[in-house]
């Protein structure tokens, strides 16, 4: 009997993690079920409720618990109006440790990894194709920034992922020598893959994105093709080539999309050279100005209370209760809902306390990737694409925040794929190692 209950709880856990992976890109409300099911798969669970209940994230996840609650109630006590908010605000903030759900599912298994990545890249697509307009895809042009289905910046970050994998991989994708209708099989799906990607990238028009990129891609792609080259890998006479379309596709679609891209940012640079000449007042209207105003804002109520900031939900009701005009977007005729700064809306929520906790999960997850590597469970393009993922999403912060719907499923995922390999630190890795792709 508790064989057969333990095939039963794994069958659900993993059609949880299946329908998470389809859905969390495509239909929020449909990864949100699909990551319930795969808790209520862990409760069965005789394992997974072992060693979920003695981890060290757990039990970090307990005490935030308490936290996140008071600062919810104590929120309620400075914003009466906005006591809903407090609430739903603090439930988002829990839900960011449902990554222990997603890793135990994934069993540090980089077959499961390799499947999870694929079906939420195709959920990702099929919304963003859905949302699109097909000329624009097929011209790979775009007139205004739009993230389709979800948060422009959010889709950038993710296409942005999704073209690192899909180069960092390169290796592990072509490196076996096969039939050439097998390869160019592949080459033409990648290709795909890596268009619609791209033309994602490029509308989202998210400045925060980009410059992730920026920093990020060049050390860790050139490290990779480096050890490519170096080990004189079977894939490294496809390394050229295809380098070159992704570098064509990028640069190509930037260049199509000058005009539209110019309008995104002059009225920014305007801004920047203002505050460059120390002019910080009746700033051009714009996105930037927008940000600045609203961080400088954010900063002087985080200085208020340093220590526990004005609690879960306070975001929103501190703005609307400034009266400031500068905070009030009259192209969206609202007052802008965020700091647009993951870290400082953290400070001003709940202060060093609230950032002492994010700070502890950064580094387990840090520490699990390292030890993963070091005990040779986790191969090198694998550590460095996840590596790679966390300081992409870590420098995208600076200019967008956290309760962005769609960055929660991102997160989830990331952290999950991390922290797997942590909690089955006791299973064999020699079977780990034997991954293919398509």
């Amino acid at each position: 009997m508790p064989i057969r209950l333990a095939k039963i709880a794994e069958g659900i856990g993993l059609l949880g993690l299946v329908g998470f992976a389809l859905t969390v890109w495509l239909i929020p409300a449909g990864y949100q079920i699909a990551l319930g099911v795969s808790a209520a798969a862990c409760l069965l669970s005789a394992p997974a409720r072992s060693v979920l209940t003695r981890d060290r994230m757990f039990g970090l996840f307990l005490i935030f618990a308490v936290f996140i609650l008071a600062e919810a109630w104590r929120g309620a006590t400075h914003f009466p109006a906005a006591l809903q908010r407090q609430w739903t605000d603090a439930g988002k903030w829990l839900l960011l440790f449902g990554f222990l759900i997603i890793g135990w599912w994934l069993n540090a298994d980089l077959r499961r990894i390799n499947a999870v990545l694929l079906t939420a890249l195709l959920g990702f697509l099929i919304g963003m194709l859905h949302g699109a307009r097909w000329e624009e895809v097929i011209h790979f042009h775009t007139d205004w920034q739009t993230g389709f289905q979800m948060a422009a910046s959010t889709s950038g970050l993710i296409s942005v992922t999704a073209i690192l994998g899909l180069l960092l991989f390169i290796p592990r994708i072509f490196g076996a020598a096969e039939p050439g209708w097998r390869f160019a099989l592949k080459a033409a799906v990648w290709l795909v893959l890596l268009y619609l990607c791209a033309f994602a990238l490029v509308a989202s028009q998210s400045r925060a994105t980009w410059l992730a990129a920026a920093i990020v891609f060049p050390p860790v792609l050139g490290y990779r093709y480096f050890q490519v080259w170096r080990a004189s890998e079977t894939s490294v006479r496809h390394l050229p080539v295809l380098a070159l379309l992704a570098l064509f596709l990028l640069a190509g679609g930037v260049f199509i999309n000058a005009d539209s891209l110019s309008r995104r940012t002059g009225a920014d640079l305007e801004v920047v050279a203002s505050l460059l000449r120390g002019r910080t007042a009746d700033l051009p209207e714009s996105s930037f100005a927008y940000r600045y105003q609203v961080q400088r804002f954010g900063l002087e109520k985080w200085l208020e209370r340093p220590w526990l900031g004005w609690g879960a939900g306070a975001s929103r009701p501190l703005i609307a209760a400034s009266g400031r005009p500068e905070l009030y977007n009259h192209q969206f005729g609202q007052w802008m809902a965020s700091m647009h700064n993951a870290y400082l809306e953290i400070l001003v929520r709940f202060g060093l306390a609230g950032a002492a906790f994010f700070a502890a999960i950064a580094w387990y997850l840090i520490r699990s990737l390292a030890e993963a590597r070091r005990l040779g469970r986790l191969p090198e393009d694998y550590w460095l694409f996840l590596a790679a993922s966390l300081a992409i999403t870590g420098i995208w912060g600076f200019g967008s925040h956290f309760l962005v719907e769609a960055w929660r499923g991102y997160w989830l995922l990331l952290a999950g794929m991390i922290y797997t390999f942590t909690l089955q630190s006791r299973q064999s890795s020699e079977s780990r190692r034997r991954a293919s792709w398509f």
